[in-house]
Order: C-alpha cells, then structure tokens, then sequence
C-alpha cells in the first residue's frame, strides 16, 4: 500500500457500540500518534494518546507505526475498522476536573455515561451526582463501575481493584475481537456464495430428545397421518421390488446356461432318473454362483439390496456452480454394505474342457455302485433253476 493514497478509518470504542468515529483525512504515510491525537479531540473523556490502545487485526498497533505499514495486506478505497481500548480513566477524570469548583464536577460524569456498557442507567443517574449513592446494579456491569463517577474513587469503595478491572476490560475486547473478526469471516462467506450462486446445503436438524414417549406416541397417531405414510409408502416397495427383479435379472448369462445345458444333456443321457435329478440340481447351483445371482439373493435377504437410485431427469444437482455426476451423487447416498461379488465368467476352449470334467466329475456324486440289476420273472431271493436234461 501506497504512502500517499488517502485512507479512511472509523475507531469504535469496545466499552460503547454505539460509539464510532470516522476520519477521512489520513494517509498512509500518517502515524497511529496523529490517529490518537485525532481520536482525543472526539472522545468525550478526551484521553491522552497514552492511554488510548488502538487494536488493529487483533493485535495493538505502536505509536511510531504508519498506516501503510499496519494496512499492507489491505486494498485501498476501503474503511478500515480500529478498535479503541482506553486505560487510567478514572487518573484523566480526576486530574482533568479541579477541587475547589464543585460545579465542575458534572462534565466528567456526563463525558462518562457515553463509555459505559448500559447507557441507560448511567443517564439515569446524572441528576443524583451529589448523592454518594452508589449504581442500581453494581454487580451486573462490573466494567462501568470501576470508571463511572468521581466519588466512588473518592471513597475507595469500588468493587474491583483497578488491576483486576484493567485485565477484565483487555479480556473482554480481546474476546469481542475475535467475534467481530468471526462475523466479518462469515460475511464475507456469505458474499463470495451469493456472487456466484452457490447454494448452502441443507443439514436436517437433529430430533431433541423426548422426556415422555408415551404422550409424543399418542400425539402422532393421527388417522390422517398414518393413511398418508401408508399412501406414500406403497409405490416406494412397488418401486423396490421392481428393482431388486430388474437387478437379478440383469446378471443372467444365456451363453453360460446354453453351454451348461448342453453339457448336462451329454453327459446325463445315459444315467438312471436320480442321477439325472441331482446332476441338474448341482448344475442349477453352480450356475447361480458363476453369475453372481447367488450373492446377489443373499445380499438381499440381508438387507444390503445394493440397487443403484435412478438420476434426475435433468442430469442437474441444482443450481449451484459446482455440479458433480448423478451417478456419484446416487452411489453416495446409496446405502453402505459389503460390495457386490460377481463372479467374472471366463470363455475359450480351455473353459468348456474344464467344465466339461467337472461336470463329468459331478455326476458320479449321487452314487458311488453302479445300480444293481434283477433278472425279469424270478424272485430276488431265488435262483434260477439249472436246466434238467432229458432221460430217454
């Protein structure tokens, strides 16, 4: 930043919000002194540069510092904010106002009033000045007792020693410093969101938590309210049951089942019906494994359906300046389980030759003797009779 480029300030003061002080006739080459010095002609207790501790980005500015040092990372044609804290206002106030005139006693108290925490009860004790009657409330505002009129210094009858009040007045601007700085963040957020279209999402409140479920039970049962979920949950199952049939029938393969079958009926055409029956049901099974559908039946008996949700019908997330993939969006709000096995199936000749064996391997399972055959006509437990030769 430049020396020569004129700069505007306004001092607020951390003991009044309301007041606030601007000037428009510094530049950057001007000290914090001569801000100071500007700063007593306004104030109404007119501290001395001494005691007057500007605060800038939260950090105390130095007498001997300029404004283009203190506002380098700063752009021009701005208004810059200070944040004024004074010290030994009770020392200024009784060294300001003289002992023997007691009419003069009045000015401090009015310049005063302005620098406490509530203004009203300051205002409303000025005409009982001569009453050495304490605040209403001494215990509330523990800033503006300790500063506000000349008797009770007179009287030592402050409730906090200067030291003490001293440190709470730093901790309480230094606390009010960081808020300001926090909402001046927040702003600016709010701005740079509203410049370019950026839209806040939207986070559901959490529920608070019920002291009597019994009472909120019998509240939400309401006839109207239970038709209309029950009327709203209905073409979601429909719409579930849909998916979960398109999904499983998506990962059928014609090419595994026609070479399966082929091979079933190679093999099986000369086997015994039981045999034949369980060679088809272990082809069955193997086959629903080799797919996938297996798994896939399994996940949903679980729960994990793993249905991918349909995009929006105009591919738009809103009306932000970011927009991500409805495919991330639908695979983000999905919901979370093991992921889906599918068993790749493999093609060539050296496929068809190993499942060929295993299927060959697979239908000596039902039976490990081959089935035993009966002579037609002759009992089981008799044998045949040998043939009798003729006697002639």
């Amino acid at each position: 930043m430049n020396d020569d480029v004129p700069v505007r300030i306004a001092v607020k003061s951390v003991y009044d919000r309301n007041l606030t002080m601007e000037f428009d006739t510094l530049f950057g080459y001007s000290t914090i002194l001569q801000l100071k010095q500007l700063v007593q002609e306004r104030l109404p207790s007119s501290a001395l540069p001494k005691h007057q501790r500007l605060i800038f980005g939260g950090k105390i500015c130095d007498d001997q510092q300029t404004l283009a040092q203190v506002l380098k990372r700063m752009e021009p044609n701005e208004t810059y904010t200070f944040h004024l804290l004074v010290s030994e206002r009770n020392k200024t106030l009784a060294t300001s106002a003289p002992s023997p005139q007691a009419t003069t006693t009045t000015p401090p108290t009015i310049s005063a009033a302005p620098q406490a925490t509530a203004p009203s009860n300051t205002t409303s004790t000025i005409p009982s000045t001569t009453s050495p009657s304490p605040p209403p409330q001494p215990s509330s505002f523990p800033q503006a007792n300790s500063p506000s009129p000349p008797e009770a210094s007179s009287t030592s009858t402050a409730p906090f020693p200067p030291a003490q009040a001293m440190h709470l007045q730093h901790y309480l601007a230094q606390q009010e410093l960081m808020i300001l700085m926090q909402i001046q963040y927040l702003e600016h957020i709010r701005q740079y969101q509203q410049a370019h279209g950026i839209r806040a999402f939207e986070t559901p409140t959490p529920v608070a938590p019920v002291l009597f479920p019994v009472h909120f039970s019998a509240a939400i049962r309401l006839p109207g309210v239970a038709g209309a979920a029950a009327a709203a949950n209905a073409p979601a199952a429909g719409v579930r049951r849909f998916q979960t049939l398109r999904a499983v029938l998506s990962l059928l393969d014609i090419t595994l089942a026609l070479k399966m079958t082929v091979m079933v009926y190679i093999i099986g055409q000369d086997l015994p019906p039981p045999r034949s029956y369980v060679l088809i049901s272990l082809a069955v099974v193997i086959y629903l494994y080799m797919t996938g559908i297996l798994l896939k039946i399994y996940d949903i008996l679980n729960g994990n359906p793993h249905i991918d949700r349909a995009p929006r019908p105009d591919n738009n997330n809103g009306d932000g300046l970011f927009n991500q993939d409805n495919d991330m969006d639908a695979a983000a709000q999905a919901p979370r389980g093991p992921p889906l096995v599918t068993i790749a199936t493999e093609t060539g000749l050296l496929k068809d030759i190993q499942s060929f064996f295993v299927g060959l391997v697979l239908s000596l399972f039902p039976s490990w003797r081959p089935l035993a055959t009966t002579t037609r006509g002759v009992p089981p437990n008799e044998m045949p009779a040998p043939p009798v030769a003729n006697q002639e």
